[in-house]
């Protein structure tokens, strides 16, 4: 054996001895693997009424209590559906761009507690548009480029319950035609960019728009 060959062979074998045992531990533990990588993007276990703001629960108890309501958080652009103290429906939203506001013509997202007032568009097909509460004949696909923001789907309207805040006068959110609704800015969801109402997937307002019924209360916090 040449001195050339004695230094190349000690070089590859020991990297090949690795190279085996790693390949070896692989296909020995794949399900460790796999299972290490879930946990690390895994939900938790269990949501519930304490990751509303301290400054609501009291209130939260005594107008909702174990019944059903919808908490929509503003910083963190998701729309929540709470029972019986758990989140049981839990989705990004879209709030206004200019921010939360009551004012009429403000185009912004109003605060405090609401309430809805209709349900519009049971059955209606996806994607479809709807104009001044009324289905038209248009129905919007994915991809379609409007420059128009577009009120589709499922519509819920909201009512404010708070007299002075949302409700009467120019802070009169169900006169200031403040909705949840689906959109065909769909990219959008999750960044404010709506004009005062809420919007949600278009999947996701069916989901929603199911399970809550007239007069279910809702809460729009900063």
């Amino acid at each position: 054996m040449t001195t050339r060959t004695f230094i190349l062979l000690s070089i590859f074998f020991p990297a090949c001895l690795s190279f085996l045992q790693c390949s070896k531990d692989v296909k020995a533990s794949p399900g460790n693997r796999i299972k290490a990588s879930r946990k690390s993007f895994s939900p938790p276990a269990e949501s519930s009424i304490l990751i509303l703001p301290d400054t609501v629960q009291e209130r939260w108890r005594e107008l909702v209590g174990s019944k059903q309501g919808i908490w929509v958080c503003v910083r963190e652009q998701r729309l929540r559906v709470i029972e019986r103290d758990e989140v049981t429906f839990d989705v990004p939203c879209s709030t206004a761009s200019r921010g939360i506001g009551c004012e009429k013509d403000s185009y912004k997202t109003p605060t405090g507690w609401h309430s809805i007032h209709e349900k519009i568009g049971d059955g209606a097909p996806w994607g479809q548009v709807f104009r001044w509460r009324q289905a038209t004949s248009e129905i919007w696909k994915p991809g379609e480029i409007v420059e128009a923001d577009l009120v589709l789907t499922r519509i819920l309207t909201l009512r404010g319950e708070e007299p002075g805040h949302n409700q009467g006068g120019d802070v009169d959110s169900l006169e200031r035609h403040i909705y949840i609704h689906g959109t065909n800015d769909e990219q959008d969801i999750g960044h404010p960019a709506s004009y005062g109402c809420i919007r949600l997937l278009n999947d996701d307002v069916i989901r929603l728009f199911d399970r809550v019924s007239v007069r279910t209360p809702v809460l729009i916090t900063e």
